[in-house]
């Protein structure tokens, strides 16, 4: 530990506290560091352990497992500093010892210890960074969400849980707006006319929603040049949703606005203002995530702040605790999300959350809004055996869309919801029971993104494919009995179905959740694209996966489907594009597969199954090739357009049969 005033200088007092802080060292090898004062009434019931995430887990996380859980039944986490007092407790008959005022009690001598040893760590921290940004993930100026109502003694007021199978009225309010579905229309029937059809009457405009994969930095910039696709042949203006796994996320974080002011992601073109253009609503994703920034004038500790302070925001929270995940996500969003002018210091950091998307689209009445599809950001939990509607199916999807957070129940007969600002804090019963700020979007950007959690089965359906038959057999034989432990652990959130009386979903016993990338179950989301109370009629899929052609994921989304009842054939094996046609009357009535693959029209020297630079991996690009294939997939794109056209003209004639005769 540091022995100056820069940081935890626990053993740099001498005497009694400076024992005892030894003392604590010893029974605990990770002392706790209270980053912000805070009551010292503590739950003294809680206990640890490490949550396993074995099926019949008793535990109180779902899906937590392995080495570094360290959170109980109740979602607590115990204090050192409380381990070391009990332990000094245990030796010493306090009761016999004559108090040397008369109106202490020998009973509140330990909580003194610990009181005095917090004093000397605060004092320690003051004036250091890490208090300066502790104390910012506690700023309501940075955080308004913070001054909303929680449920305790001192507040009546409270965030609930909205119980139900039903989508949010918010979302229902902005994909059903006149104006944003004249706008819709308005695009469909350009770009239906100009390929020789018929214009379509609002009243039956499709639903048309974007599916992208997973894929790391390759699916990135695979969805980016797809979209710029649709936006190249007219229809992305006609798309009401989009949802995304992994990279594809990294992708839609950019698309929207996060703040008041403009953000000019660009170094090179600060004042282009690229992401309130009227020309394009996308913004030039791939001049600005990957380029190192450089500025002399950045002082070392603002370069730490910069990569810290969206990780001590949850760092303050002390029910849970910090994971790689939240360090990758840290990290992450400090390469992706920090604007040109931060870097330069020419504005005070912000901080974007996933509820700022939502003023993009309570913007729709004003004159300046441009429509963009309405995201549909997703993960998963591990589900125990009871939670499971059947035997293959190991997780639960979550949605994060920008009004709300959520999962369906096991069968899709209930969910339980909570306004997305209210993402980080703790319920139990339907009822926030603390206020703290919501969870930096770059966290979630790190989680949506933590394909390196996976436990050992996933881990050996990705590599059997490339394995003998006989090496598969002989791993498999070995791990057996820690098929779902996950050598990484995925990161811990409180869970917004704990204790929900009328909930009956086993998900409601575990006050914490271990949420992680969505390709654990499916590189492709079509789970929330296949839920009936969105009448999705035409789904387009953006595989930038690996092992396109042999992945399972396609296969996965079918199970999905008939364990559900629903009439959905996709692709599965296909490696070129597709348009399949499902049956009459079910949701997606079509869906256009497009795989991220080599095209010899295009460029015959790119194929991304085999290119080093498309390595789910691989952070680092040159801006030819982010452009080559970013130029790819938007290429595939605008090769079918005709296909298109028909195939969407021909679900609009249908729609609008099927009203006449209703």
């Amino acid at each position: 530990m540091h022995r100056g005033g820069g940081g935890c200088c626990l053993a740099s007092s001498r005497g009694r506290v400076g024992r005892l802080a030894r003392v604590a060292r010893v029974a605990r090898p990770t002392p706790y560091c209270p980053l912000v004062p805070r009551p010292l009434a503590r739950n003294s019931s809680s206990s640890s352990g490490t949550t396993s995430s074995t099926e019949g887990n008793s535990g109180g996380t779902s899906g937590s497992s392995s080495s570094s859980s360290s959170s109980s039944r109740d979602g607590s986490r115990k204090n050192p500093f409380a381990d070391a007092v009990a332990w000094l407790a245990s030796r010493t008959n306090l009761s016999n010892i004559a108090p040397p005022y008369p109106n202490i009690q020998p009973s509140a001598i330990p909580e003194m210890i610990e009181a005095a040893i917090e004093g000397v760590v605060n004092r320690a921290l003051d004036g250091t960074i890490i208090r300066r940004l502790a104390q910012d993930a506690m700023d309501p100026d940075a955080h308004p969400e913070l001054l909303h109502g929680a449920s305790s003694s001192q507040a009546k007021a409270h965030v609930s849980a909205r119980v139900s199978a039903a989508l949010s009225a918010d979302e229902l309010r902005v994909v059903h707006h006149p104006r944003w579905r004249q706008a819709r229309a308005n695009a469909l029937n350009a770009f239906l006319t100009a390929a020789g059809h018929d214009p379509v009457d609002e009243r039956d405009l499709p639903t048309i929603a974007v599916a992208g994969s997973g894929g790391g930095s390759r699916a990135m910039v695979g969805t980016h040049g797809f979209l710029l696709g649709l936006e190249d042949i007219g229809l992305l203006p006609a798309v009401t949703y989009m949802g995304g796994v992994s990279g594809s996320t990294w992708a839609m974080a950019h698309l929207y606005p996060t703040h008041p002011a403009p953000r000019a992601l660009n170094p090179d073109a600060a004042n282009n203002n690229n992401n309130n253009s009227n020309n394009s609503p996308l913004i030039d994703i791939d001049r600005q995530l990957w380029q190192q920034r450089r500025d002399a004038h950045r002082s070392p500790d603002d370069s730490v702040a910069l990569r810290t302070r969206r990780i001590l925001a949850k760092a303050a929270e002390p029910l849970l605790p910090l994971s790689a995940v939240d360090l990758f996500g840290g990290l992450l969003s400090a390469r992706m999300l920090v604007p040109a002018e931060v870097w330069r210091g020419e504005r005070r950091w912000w901080t974007p959350k996933l509820s700022q998307l939502a003023a993009y689209f309570d913007d729709i009445d004003h004159g300046d809004w441009g429509p963009l599809p309405y995201p549909i950001f997703t993960a998963v939990t591990r589900t125990v055996v009871e939670g499971r509607r059947h035997e293959g199916e190991r997780y639960r999807w979550l949605e994060f869309t920008p009004h709300e957070v959520g999962y369906l129940s096991a069968d899709d007969r209930n969910g339980v919801w909570i306004p997305t600002w209210s993402f980080g804090r703790h319920f139990e019963g339907g009822l926030s029971t603390n206020r703290a700020a919501e969870v930096h979007l770059g966290i979630l950007l790190g989680v949506f993104g933590s394909a390196f959690t996976a436990d050992f089965m996933r881990i050996l359906d990705e590599v059997k494919l490339i394995l003998p038959e006989e090496v598969d057999k002989r791993i498999f034989k070995l791990l057996e009995n820690r098929l779902d432990t996950h050598a990484i652990s995925p990161t811990l959130f409180p869970n917004p179905g704990y204790g929900i009386e009328g909930f009956s979903d086993v998900l409601s016993t575990f006050r914490s959740i271990s949420v992680m990338d969505s390709g654990m179950e499916n590189s492709i989301p079509f789970a929330p694209f296949l839920r009936k109370e969105r009448k999705v009629d035409i789904l387009f899929v953006f595989d930038s996966s690996a092992l396109i052609g042999d992945h399972p994921f396609l296969k996965r989304a079918e199970d999905f489907a008939k364990f559900r009842g629903l009439p959905f054939r996709p692709p599965i094996g296909a490696k070129t594009p597709r348009i399949v046609h499902h049956e009459l009357g079910s949701h997606p009535r079509v869906t256009v597969y497009l795989p991220l693959v080599k095209s010899e029209a295009y460029d015959a020297t790119l194929d991304p199954a085999t290119a080093k630079h498309c390595r789910t991996v691989n952070f680092l690009w040159t801006q030819e090739e982010l452009d080559q294939v970013a130029g790819l997939a938007r290429h595939h794109v605008v090769q079918m357009k005709a296909d298109l056209a028909d195939a969407i003209n021909k679900v609009c004639v249908e729609r609008r049969a099927r009203r006449t005769r209703e």
